[in-house]
């Protein structure tokens, strides 16, 4: 049964990948596609914010805005990052997975929260 499912949901991902897919009429599915390698990414990206929001792992980065010509500090921006062990991680790396997997307003919740 296992394998079933893991045959199905590739064929669901090659599907999806067509259907993005303009030059051809027909591709061959590939798990080292870099579409696959984004689907994947994605999916791991998803549980860990996830996973960040749950156990309050989204940290709130504080960042001055100085005015260019008076040199004086006027406010602050709140940047997101995931506390992932001490290493905090860039939006970089989550944010197109948040963006395409409507996770990311758990980021903007858990941001306003600490932000306040």
């Amino acid at each position: 049964m296992g394998r079933g499912i893991t045959v199905l949901n590739q064929v669901r991902l090659a599907i999806k990948e067509l259907r993005e897919h303009t030059r051809g009429t027909y591709i061959v599915y590939d798990m080292k596609s870099p579409y696959i390698r984004q689907v994947q990414d994605n999916v791991y990206w998803v549980n860990k914010i996830q996973e960040s929001v749950t156990e309050d792992k989204i940290v709130a980065f504080y960042q001055p805005i100085v005015n260019n010509k008076t040199k004086k500090i006027e406010k602050y921006e709140c940047l997101a990052r995931i506390d992932d062990d001490g290493d905090f991680v860039s939006p970089y790396h989550f944010m197109d997975a948040a963006k395409e997997t409507r996770v990311l307003s758990l980021i903007t919740k858990s941001m306003i929260k600490k932000s306040m």
